[in-house]
């Protein structure tokens, strides 16, 4: 439970990372002039940023995939079995089973729509970077 909490408030921190830190350097008006430097000091092929584009793409269904999968193993181990146990006690096995489907389906939609707010600020950072550069 310790390491799901120290991995969550991660993901949380490195998410907030990547949103806060593009706005800060377009606020700054220090983007262009990384790029620039970047270019001029490393000899850079010009197809660069294109190809960095390409690398992004893949990043960010990588995180995408890691996060559905995160995200639902997460909330299957939070889930406590004890709670079929009851219903099925108190009710019949059909409702038990029911309830079963209904809470597998809520951490399959959650588990998606966490990630693309995982995803979402990867995509904001990279269009905001790569937004003018060719």
């Amino acid at each position: 439970m310790l390491l799901s909490t120290a991995l969550i408030s991660i993901l949380i921190i490195a998410l907030l990372l990547t949103i806060t830190i593009p706005f800060y350097l377009i606020k700054r008006q220090k983007l262009d002039s990384y790029f620039n430097t970047l270019k001029n000091k490393s000899n850079l092929p010009c197809d660069f940023i294109y190809i960095l584009r390409y690398a992004t793409l893949f990043t960010s269904i990588i995180w995408f995939i890691l996060t559905i999968t995160f995200c639902y193993d997460t909330l299957s181990e939070l889930y406590p079995p004890v709670l079929l146990e009851t219903v099925e006690e108190n009710h019949d096995i059909a409702t038990a089973r029911h309830w079963e489907d209904y809470t597998y389906f809520l951490f399959c939609l959650f588990s998606v729509v966490s990630s693309i707010f995982a995803i979402t600020p990867v995509s904001l950072s990279s269009y905001l970077i790569f937004k003018g550069q060719k």
